[in-house]
């Protein structure tokens, strides 16, 4: 398991170098999970305008979840490192385009995932400006 952990983490960075060019105060945070069988394991890797590094996470969790739900979780681990770091504006880059649909558009999605993903909102400050990519 911890192979496909250094493989999740490999591609969340190989991922963080392919992003766009932000505007310079923008944090941009590339996550990615994988589930097999029992196990998760997950990456986030967050960066600033130039590419560098701010902070970042990799772990492997005993957890029997879907892979949609592995994702879900490792933006709340995304989240919870921009609060604990106070960044204020951010971008959420994730390679899982259904997720990525459901953050776009949370009003419309009334699934138990849409729920969670609401309440994940709440969680950012008010002041947070932040994008889905």
């Amino acid at each position: 398991m911890e192979e496909e952990a250094k493989v999740t983490w490999d591609r969340a960075v190989a991922c963080g170098e392919r992003m766009e060019e932000a505007r310079t105060e923008v944090v941009k945070i590339n996550f990615d999970a994988t589930a097999t069988g029992r196990k998760m394991s997950f990456s986030l890797v967050a960066r600033d305008h130039d590419g560098f590094v701010l902070g970042g996470r990799a772990d492997v969790l005993d957890r029997n979840v879907q892979a949609e739900w592995a994702k879900l979780y490792v933006l709340e681990e995304s989240i919870n490192l921009a609060r604990a770091k106070n960044w204020l504006r951010l971008e959420f880059e994730s390679n899982y385009a259904s997720l990525v649909n459901r953050l776009s558009k949370t009003n419309v999605d009334f699934s138990t995932m849409g729920y969670r993903i609401r309440e994940l909102i709440k969680l950012l400050d008010p002041s947070f400006s932040f994008n889905f990519v």
